[in-house]
């Protein structure tokens, strides 16, 4: 009977779904054949906006197109109100495409023009969504601060918002790792969902997750199960039921009921499928890993490493590369076709108001020819004031003339910028997939932290982690220059660290940077011209199952990057081989250092970004001898601890200076 029961229901929600999805398609068409009335004006715009936001999730990238229309004839017509919708959409748009930089810059534009018209309602709804934008790019602060602005106008007037918002704000503080707080307002969310009968699975969700921090694990079972049961009921998206399925998972595996976990786990794998939401499946591919490995499970455990690292290797085939430039060209020609298109309908226009005016002249044709007559008499007196004004219009012409000019290149400007942007962002998200998880590290190394905060978009620092039997392989770098000429070169190296120890199957450190410049050189001399790039490198390898009597093996090789160790809180230091991993005049080989750790010894990796950074009362660098002391000062806190502390020590010293290199430091306590 109760299977009989949860058989109707996912028929009902399926028919729900199917008719939602027909009057969608309904509405979009009805608007399309609308618009093909309509003239260049507020109601076209208004049109446009109304049918992009219809297809936003159906047809993306038409909508886009939509809302790149509205944007040229919005700014023509100064209709602030359209303006404000189409940036809304397209923040929308760029957020699921996972482009959350240009995200921003699309609501922050929609923002500013809902406050030039005061349109309380548009406000609010855009800094909801700027703060969802900024939890997902790890801004928790700053998106809790967009959110609380949010909630003052929807209080007690919009309870689904209103709820939305306390659960979002909830998730910030379980990002931020403060269980009490995350509690208070997922508890709130939950509250305002009772109260007005309201029914969102991810308020239970997220209230589970909550008691999970706070180690009531019962509790949080319970929600999460019924999270997930709503979902898969209400027929979600697979990846969604599959995200829930990690979320159960990982707290399976930190309540040690392992066997659930990976069951649940296998379940996402299946949901997310091989190739629809392979960036997604990263992280269950890692728990999963994770869980065997708790499991002593070793042979299932190597099987999906090697899956996620195929997984990884293919989301910078040169496929993806291929696709990403085939949208920018489709994007570029799509924009060309409607500024044509608006360029043809401003004709249409004007020659409908040369045909009225031509009434106009022929009838006044008689009155200018009385008006030349009694022209002829003052003629003579005005003449030599008439030059004088000649002058002034020719000069004003001119300078009209030259503002055009200016304000034409102004915009060419703009748009190459704005081009250039869109391509280092996607840029960004390449280099972001190279950079090994956190949690990888963490599941080996789980008392270590990584500060990486690159100058630019992207960066020319990166860090890299191999596993290779029972040795775990760590490094950081710094490749010559930053932003995207440092990016394009911490590729090939990156690629050439891989290939070293997966290809030619080296593990001894200095054998390591050996082989690793003979790749580099080697890729930089199919150059034509001479390419000098390299890197500066930190590489140890720690043997995991050495330890006996609290002893652990570890070998080190350096690059003019040096390592610092602290045992028995003393700090000590092995000096780097004085030469790059590149081309240079003298080549000697690489130094492998053996070193004897215990348990409780703290491991520092990082580039030179940090200590050369300039700021302080007096705009000097912040110097290697002051970070030393620094991470002396703080050698009994926690990773995560020493993590925030170096990092507002940096901000903090900085001030309102620049940033002049990319940051990477990375810690480990063995």
């Amino acid at each position: 009977m109760k299977l009989k029961k949860i058989f109707i229901a996912l028929v009902f929600v399926l028919c729900c779904n199917l008719i939602k999805a027909q009057l969608n398609s309904i509405l979009a068409d009805s608007l399309t054949l609308k618009l093909k009335t309509l003239n260049f004006d507020t109601n076209r715009i208004k049109c446009l906006n109304e049918l992009a936001f219809t297809i936003k999730y159906s047809d993306p990238e038409l909508a886009e197109k939509y809302c790149n229309e509205v944007l040229l004839l919005g700014e023509k017509l100064k209709f602030y109100r359209g303006l404000a919708f189409a940036n809304k959409t397209k923040g929308i748009l760029l957020d699921e495409e996972g482009n959350y930089p240009e995200s921003i810059n699309a609501y922050m534009r929609s923002l500013a023009f809902s406050q030039k018209i005061n349109d309380k309602i548009g406000i609010a709804r855009t800094e909801a969504n700027i703060g969802i934008v900024l939890r997902k790019l790890k801004k928790n602060r700053e998106a809790i601060d967009y959110f609380k602005r949010s909630h003052l106008f929807f209080v007690n007037k919009y309870p689904i918002y209103e709820m939305t918002i306390q659960m979002n704000i909830g998730i910030c503080y379980m990002n931020l790792k403060n269980a009490d707080s995350a509690l208070f307002y997922t508890k709130n969310a939950h509250n305002i969902m009772l109260t007005n009968n309201l029914n969102d699975p991810k308020v239970y969700g997220n209230l589970g997750l909550a008691y999970s921090m706070k180690k009531d694990h019962k509790q949080a079972e319970v929600l999460i199960k019924k999270c997930l049961e709503m979902e898969k009921s209400m027929g979600k998206d697979p990846s969604s039921i599959a995200v829930w399925c990690e979320n159960l998972a990982q707290m399976y595996i930190y309540a040690n009921k392992r066997d659930e976990a990976i069951k649940l786990l296998q379940e996402a794998i299946s949901l997310f499928g091989e190739n629809k939401y392979i960036y997604e499946a990263t992280f269950t591919y890692g728990l999963i890993v994770e869980a065997y490995e708790k499991n002593n499970d070793t042979k299932n455990a190597l099987k999906y490493h090697k899956i996620l690292s195929q997984i990884k290797d293919s989301i910078y085939n040169s496929e993806n590369s291929k696709q990403i430039n085939e949208v920018k060209e489709k994007y570029e020609t799509e924009k060309k076709e409607t500024e044509i298109k608006l360029l043809t309908a401003d004709k249409a226009t004007q020659e409908q108001t040369l045909k009225k005016n031509k009434a106009i002249i022929y009838s006044g044709t008689v009155l200018t020819i009385l008006l030349i007559i009694f022209a002829i008499f003052i003629f003579r007196n005005n003449r030599q004031k008439r030059k004088i004004n000649n002058e002034l219009i020719s000069k004003n012409s001119l300078i009209e003339s030259q503002k055009k000019e200016v304000e034409a290149q102004k915009e060419i400007v703009e748009e190459k910028q704005k081009e250039i942007l869109d391509s280092i962002s996607y840029a960004k998200r390449l280099q972001q997939a190279i950079l090994p998880p956190d949690n990888f590290i963490k599941n080996y190394l789980p008392h270590s932290f990584i500060y990486y905060q690159p100058k630019d978009i992207v960066a020319g620092d990166f860090y890299w982690t191999e596993t290779v039997s029972d040795k775990i392989l760590i490094a950081v770098a710094d490749c010559t220059g930053h932003g995207v000429p440092g990016a394009m070169v911490s590729v090939v190296c990156s690629n050439a660290l891989n290939r070293t120890v997966k290809e030619f199957k080296i593990t001894e450190p200095g054998k390591i940077l050996d082989k690793v410049r003979e790749l580099v050189i080697e890729t930089f001399e199919k150059s034509e011209s001479e390419v000098k790039d390299g890197m500066d490198i930190s590489l140890i390898s720690i043997d995991k199952n050495t330890s006996s009597n609290k002893k652990i093996t570890a070998q080190w090789a350096g690059a003019n990057n040096p390592l610092w160790y602290f045992s028995d809180s003393e700090m000590k230091e092995i000096k780097a081989n004085k030469q790059p991993i590149g081309k240079t005049d003298i080549v000697n080989p690489f130094t492998t250092h053996s070193l004897s750790l215990k348990s409780g010894d703290k491991i520092y990796l990082f580039t030179d970004g940090y200590a050369d950074q300039f700021g302080g009362e007096k705009g000097k660098k912040f110097k290697y001898k002051q970070l030393q002391n620094l991470l002396a000062q703080n050698n009994t806190r926690t990773a995560e601890e020493l993590k925030e502390i170096l990092k507002s020590s940096f901000d903090n010293w900085r001030g309102t200076l620049e940033q002049v290199d990319d940051v990477c430091i990375l810690g480990i306590e063995v």
